[in-house]
Order: structure tokens, then sequence, then C-alpha cells
């Protein structure tokens, strides 16, 4: 069950995009895809792969894919869906996940009851995510995680805008 709720949490989180305090918000008006962002913990790896639209009005929309490895092998897909608001202060885009829809599972003892249930439970918790720009060039962009609930979730992520 661990590592079912981790699945959740990392796509909870996102792959938000941050820029430096040059850019402003219009410039992040689009959409992005980030990823794969591979993220290790001695039970788990999970990489995160998501595709976030930003609208002007400060409101975003974003379709992700959590893969999930074992120590054993095995494999596991979830594909989940998420809306809300996002700014940008500085350096740093903060996006408030408003709505987090669990989609489906490739492991059938991941129900979408369950599923929705654990992504519910973890945005309870934590709902507000803040990255901090390494690099932006307008198509391109690098961040990392700030003040992320895992130490194993502090990874580079990489966009492009597409």
């Amino acid at each position: 069950m661990k590592w079912k709720i981790a699945i959740l949490v990392l796509a909870a989180t996102g792959s938000a995009l941050a820029v430096p305090a040059s850019v402003t918000p219009s410039d992040l008006v689009g959409t992005w895809r980030c990823g794969p962002t591979v993220m290790q913990r001695p039970e788990v790896t999970v990489t995160t792969s998501d595709e976030t639209t930003n609208a002007s009005d400060g409101t975003y929309t974003s379709r992700g894919t959590i893969v999930t490895t074992l120590p054993d092998k095995h494999v596991t897909t979830v594909l989940v869906r998420s809306s809300g608001t996002w700014e940008l202060k500085g350096d740093i885009v903060r996006t408030h996940v408003q709505h987090g829809e669990f989609l489906s599972a490739s492991d059938p003892s991941i129900t979408k009851e369950e599923g929705q249930r654990l992504q519910d439970d973890q945005l309870r918790k934590k709902s507000v995510f803040e990255d901090r720009i390494l690099e932006f060039t307008g198509t391109r962009s690098r961040s990392i995680p700030i003040n992320s609930m895992y130490k194993s979730a502090v990874v580079e992520t990489g966009c492009e805008r597409i």
C-alpha cells in the first residue's frame, strides 16, 4: 500500500513550470510537456511525465503519466488529470491543485475508487506546489521543486513548449 500512496503523492505534485524574474506570466501561457522525471527511493522508482496547459487567466489543466517500478521489477502505470491555478512570483511558479482525478492504473488491484481516494487524501495534506527555475529559454525549461514533502521528489524536471 505504501507504494500506491507514493504513486499518487508524486502524481499530485505534477511538474509545474518555473521561470526567472525577467520572464512574465504571459511567457508561460501555452502547453508544456515535462519529463520524464525520475525519482528514486529504495522501495520504488517513480518516473513521471505530464502535459500541462497554462491559461492567461491563471488556470491550468494537466494530464500525467506515472510509472512505478518496484525492486522485484513489477511495473505499474497510472494516468491522472488535474486542474487549478498557477502564478509567477519572482523565479517561483506556485501551482494550486484544486481538482485531481485518478483516471486509471495498469494494475487491476488499484481500482478507480481507491486511486481517487488516495489522491484526494494527498491533496488534503498538500495541494500547493512550488518550483524554482534553473533555466528558461522561452521554449525549454529546467526547474526543481521547493518545500517538497518528500526528499526523493526534489529532482530536476525538464519541460518543452509544444
